[in-house]
């Protein structure tokens, strides 16, 4: 959520409409997109489904959409399992409120006993069949990030391991292709080097 508000992908006002989706794509495998849905309907043509990592869209409607299972949806108030036969993005219903199709972790009564897809009693998880909602969610998550300081010896050691590889297969290519020595400019390459760093910063610019 606080991806797609920074990039401004989304009017602020529209945060309701956002919801987690915990699933496996292609090609990361287990993953979480972020679902935004545009109608009450929530039909696979209504709903997008985000990429925080690429910022990638799709429609969950899409045949090219990599999310290929939908485990659970997650919304501010509760978790849902999908009950339903089908896993994929374009045949699912996404209305939470069916509890047919979506199974709530936490209820209002817990003595209520919720029914799969099929119509056989839920034994997926064994125990209490839903717990009542706490009062107050409280967050795992730590409230700031930290960050190892990055290691530029070792960096500065691949830097140059991978610079001695490429200019052995470059003079391996060369010699194989036109039978030909290739020598490099030490001098040019430092001013390369030098300058590919502000070339960058202007590229964001």
């Amino acid at each position: 959520m606080w991806w797609l508000q920074i990039h401004s992908n989304i009017c602020s006002d529209a945060a309701d409409k956002l919801y987690l989706i915990i699933g496996s794509g292609i090609p990361e495998g287990k993953t979480v997109y972020v679902m935004q849905h545009q109608s009450e309907s929530r039909t696979s043509e209504d709903v997008m489904l985000w990429n925080a990592c690429t910022g990638c869209v799709f429609y969950a409607g899409d045949k090219r959409c990599p999310l290929i299972d939908i485990g659970c949806m997650v919304t501010s108030l509760n978790i849902h399992a999908n009950l339903q036969a089908v896993i994929s993005s374009r045949f699912i219903s996404f209305n939470c409120q069916n509890e047919e199709h979506w199974r709530p972790l936490f209820a209002n009564d817990p003595r209520t006993d919720l029914t799969c897809a099929s119509g056989c009693f839920c034994v997926c998880n064994p125990g209490p069949v839903q717990m009542c909602q706490p009062p107050h969610l409280r967050s795992i998550q730590e409230p700031k990030l930290r960050y190892d300081a990055p290691d530029m010896f070792y960096a500065q050691h691949i830097q140059e391991k991978l610079t001695n590889e490429i200019k052995a297969q470059l003079r391996l290519w060369r010699a194989r292709q036109q039978g030909a020595h290739t020598s490099f400019n030490i001098d040019l390459s430092h001013r390369l080097q030098n300058l590919l760093p502000t070339l960058e910063l202007l590229q964001h610019t």
